[in-house]
Parts: structure tokens; C-alpha cells; sequence
């Protein structure tokens, strides 16, 4: 009889422990098993983030918490409000020894994770970074004030045709790029003026200008070209008309929302020069010779 006793009291013992809730460090434990690592829960009630930063738990699915008394699946890390990892180590055994799904981290290329498939390591792969890409041009109509350039005076370049901005980030009618993330960017600019007499000495130059968050303009690049002229007007002997035309090319690190834009400043003829553009009517013809000369591409490198 007694021996029944105390069979049945072990029983219901047995029953009692598997269906309750058992702690470590903590009276007030908050699944099946419950670790509180710094012993910082409180008494009653349901620890803060920062009490629970520092458990560790297994809940009745058998879903492991670190950091976390609330785990989702089979092993979670995620603290609210805490910074945490999850260090992989390395191993020599071939993906067939650990099986598919294994997971390593591998000290080649700067230090890489693979992950096995059971017969070899593969490499995970980072999402492609689509890079930021503008094409932008002028093909308006000959002579329009906006593209002609007054003498030695710098003057932005505005009111361009745009191709290509997967972006969104350049502005055609203010000429003004704005980045959209850190970065260096190439820009790229190409520009031919009208036929006409060149001054003596006279230069054309391109500047890339950047605008900071705050307001503040500074110049990135600076391409200047020195033209030659056997003579400034007609009258003189041997003298010669010349079109100008260039490119100016620079790399321009860029912080996120930072703009840049081109000015161009001449000396080449004392008065208003203007680009080379089709005529009225051949604006949108692409055939003709007059298109294509203004371009202006910024490409993230």
C-alpha cells in the first residue's frame, strides 16, 4: 500500500514538473524554461527589453530565445532596443561531412559566409546595388538666351533634355544633381559653341560645383582649355574662324542629398556665345549634324 502511495505521489510530481514553468536565476520565469542571466527581472510582472536583453529562454514549442522571451522560431536573437550578432565560425569539413543547410564563415576575398548544399561550399550572395545613371542633353532651338555665355562670366548650364535618371535624382530645368546616397560620382560633360572669330588668348573652361546640405558651393573640378587663333577678326591676314568644343571630366565624392551642377566661363569672344544647336526646325530631328554635341552623364562609381 505504501509502495502505491508513493508511486502515485511520484506521478503526479512528474505531471506537475512537465507541465510548469521553470526558472534560473528568476522566480518569475516567462516560458518552459527560462534563464534570466543577469538576475535583473522583477518579482511579478513581465521584465522590460533591457531585463530581458540578457535571458534566455525555450518556450513549449521548443523555439529557443536569446535575448528575448518572446521567440518566433527555432532560434532568435532579436532584442528590442539591443545591437546584437551572431558569430560564425569557420570549419575545414567538406559541405558533404556538415550535410546541406550548414552554415561558415570562410577567410577568403576579405572574409566571405558560405553555406553547403551537401556536396559543396557556395557563397552567398549580396543584392545587387542598382548604381545611380543620368543622360541628359541640350538640342533646343539655336540661340535661345539660356545657352549663351557672356564674356568672362561664369554662368550655370540649365535646361537640359533628359534620357535617363533611374533615379530621380537630376533636376534637367536647374541643371542640379542631388545624391542620393555617399559616394563618388563621374560626370561628364561635353559642349561645342557656334563658329566665330576667337580672341586672342582666350580660354573656355567647364567647373563641376557642389552644393553641401548647408547651403556652402565649392569647386569639385575645373577644366580649362587655351585656344590658339592665327587672328581675332577677319581683317587680319591668315586669320581663321574656329567652333570651340571640349569635355570635362571629374570623379566628385558626394554625401547623401549633396548637389553638384556645371558653370561654363569663356574669354574666347567678347560677347554672348552661344552653343551649337539645331535650328527651330530641326529640333527633334536626330539626323542632323547640329544634335548631339551637349551631353552631360553622371554615372556612380
Amino acid at each position: 500500500m505504501k509502495k502505491c502511495k508513493f508511486l502515485l505521489i511520484t506521478i503526479l510530481l512528474f505531471f506537475q514538473l512537465c507541465n510548469s514553468q521553470v526558472g534560473i536565476n528568476t522566480s518569475n520565469p516567462q516560458k518552459k524554461f527560462h534563464v534570466d542571466g543577469n538576475r535583473d527581472n522583477p518579482a511579478t510582472g513581465i521584465p522590460n527589453n533591457i531585463q530581458t536583453a540578457n535571458d534566455f529562454t525555450i518556450d513549449s514549442n521548443g523555439n529557443v530565445g536569446v535575448g528575448t522571451i518572446t521567440p518566433l522560431v527555432k532560434l532568435d536573437l532579436r532584442s528590442a532596443g539591443s545591437n546584437n550578432s551572431l558569430a560564425i565560425g569557420n570549419t575545414t569539413q567538406t559541405a558533404t561531412q556538415v550535410s546541406a543547410g550548414a552554415v561558415r564563415y570562410a577567410p577568403v576575398n576579405g572574409g566571405v559566409i558560405q553555406y553547403s548544399d551537401g556536396t559543396a561550399w557556395f557563397q552567398l550572395k549580396t543584392p545587387d546595388i542598382e548604381k545611380t545613371n543620368v543622360v541628359a542633353r541640350i538640342r533646343a532651338a539655336a540661340f535661345q538666351a539660356q545657352y549663351q555665355f557672356p564674356y568672362n562670366t561664369d554662368k550655370k548650364v540649365t535646361q537640359f533634355e533628359e534620357f535617363t535618371d533611374n533615379k530621380n535624382a537630376f533636376d534637367p530645368s536647374s541643371g542640379e544633381f542631388t545624391a542620393p546616397r555617399n559616394g563618388i560620382y563621374l560626370l561628364t560633360f561635353t559642349y561645342d559653341m557656334v563658329r566665330y572669330w576667337v580672341l586672342k588668348g582666350g580660354v573656355i573652361e567647364v567647373d563641376f560645383v557642389k552644393i553641401t546640405e548647408t547651403g556652402a558651393t565649392s569647386v569639385e573640378k575645373r577644366c580649362v582649355r587655351s585656344l590658339a587663333s592665327y587672328g581675332d577678326n577677319s581683317i587680319v591676314t591668315y586669320a581663321r574662324q574656329s567652333q570651340i568644343g571640349g569635355s570635362c571630366v571629374g570623379a566628385i565624392p558626394l554625401t547623401t542629398n549633396e548637389k553638384v551642377y556645371a558653370t561654363i566661363r569663356q574669354t574666347t569672344y567678347n560677347g554672348n556665345l552661344s552653343m551649337r544647336l539645331p535650328s527651330s526646325t530641326a529640333v527633334n530631328d536626330l539626323s542632323n549634324p547640329e544634335q548631339g554635341f551637349n551631353h552631360l552623364t553622371i554615372t556612380e562609381q
